[in-house]
């Protein structure tokens, strides 16, 4: 199982970062097999998100929160310090207060609200993509837990990170939500929508699963379209995390387009937010017992040569403390077709992986 790493030096540096409130972040692209550590000064970080200027020319690490339009808020982090010198010098703790902001969704309800959610939507080409939250408590320590999640998948994205504005997050995401060159300003993304177990992998998808991936499919085609002038989509496949398999249609376009258009425009998709967006983003937040704060937000890497951002998905955010408390995040495609009950069993299913690390190092 272990076959990536967090050396021994970025791990130190994940805990002291934690406890002494510094920003910082720890991520791996996929296939990838080192880590990549930068951490801020705490006392210089921004007070103040990203402007869209600021996104455009932003070199580092990004974070967006869940939100439509000019709900979203953008931060950074740069690379001021390595792991290896935050482990040499720890710097001053400072005093933080994580807040917890909503609580878990009760089975009962989480059932009563996608059958709401269901007679919500007028036609077949509609979803809303309604989460639910699940809190763990681990005594272990967090660049453990954070090894284990990361050695679990290494076809992901993985990344751990905080911000005073966000908090700890962590995550390990099988969704590309934009990868730009700059040198021929082409664009890639990735539909990722309709999910199953692994168990039946080569059997025919469902009508409803097929039905809820076309409908991000199109979405991402028809922004790329807008903003490019052209897209056009790849060939659909599936794409497996852990015991669950996902359809999957890469999107590709070329044109000139800023990054910071792209991320308004792309983020939230269908895959986590529903169709049409402005129905979908009512109906699940007026329903959620939690704010997704940066769950189903984008996460990535910045670069002069071009940026590399994932969805913030297959993630929990972090109470530190003794022990932690790790809220983890889910949500499922609500269409017309869905049954309750097999919707809460998906996102059993999308927990699972970080839940069962999770329960095996509990209190």
């Amino acid at each position: 199982m272990l076959n990536t790493a967090i050396d021994h030096t970025a791990a130190s540096a994940i805990d002291i970062c934690i406890h002494a409130g510094l920003p910082f972040v720890c991520y791996m692209h996929p296939h990838t097999y080192s880590p990549i550590f930068m951490a801020q000064n705490n006392i210089t970080y921004p007070s103040e998100p990203l402007s869209a200027g600021e996104i455009d020319s932003f070199r580092g690490f990004i974070i967006s929160t869940f939100g439509l339009g000019n709900e979203k808020q953008f931060y950074g982090i740069t690379s001021e310090y390595t792991a290896e010198q935050i482990v040499a010098a720890p710097p001053a703790t400072a005093v933080i207060n994580y807040t917890d902001t909503g609580f878990d969704t009760p089975h009962h309800r989480y059932l009563c609200d996608v059958e709401s959610i269901v007679e919500s939507l007028d036609s077949d080409c509609e979803k809303a993509v309604y989460a639910r939250r699940l809190t763990i408590n681990s005594s272990s320590r967090i660049s453990e837990i954070a090894q284990l999640y990361f050695s679990a998948h290494p076809s992901c994205f993985r990344y751990i990170y905080y911000t005073p504005f966000t908090g700890v997050w962590i995550g390990a995401s099988p969704e590309l939500l934009l990868c730009t060159h700059n040198a021929n300003r082409t664009v890639e993304t990735l539909a990722l929508a309709g999910t199953r177990p692994i168990e039946e992998s080569g059997s025919r998808w469902s009508d409803k699963n097929v039905m809820e991936h076309d409908i991000v499919v199109k979405f991402l085609t028809d922004v790329l379209t807008q903003i490019c002038g052209n897209a056009t989509a790849g060939e659909r496949h599936e794409s497996p995390f852990g015991r669950i398999e996902h359809l999957a249609t890469p999107v590709k376009a070329s044109g000139k387009a800023t990054l910071s258009q792209l991320l308004y425009e792309l983020s939230p998709t269908p895959a986590l937010c529903g169709y049409p967006v402005e129905k979908a983003y009512s109906l699940i937040t007026s329903r959620e017992t939690f704010r997704r704060n940066c769950y189903g937000g984008a996460i990535g890497e910045c670069s002069a040569v071009g940026a590399h951002i994932y969805v913030n998905l297959r993630s929990a955010q972090i109470i530190p403390g003794n022990p932690c408390a790790y809220h983890l995040f889910a949500g499922g495609g609500i269409t017309r077709h869905s049954v309750p009950a097999d919707e809460w069993l998906e996102t059993e299913h999308k927990m699972k992986s970080l839940s069962e690390i999770l329960l095996q190092h509990k209190i």
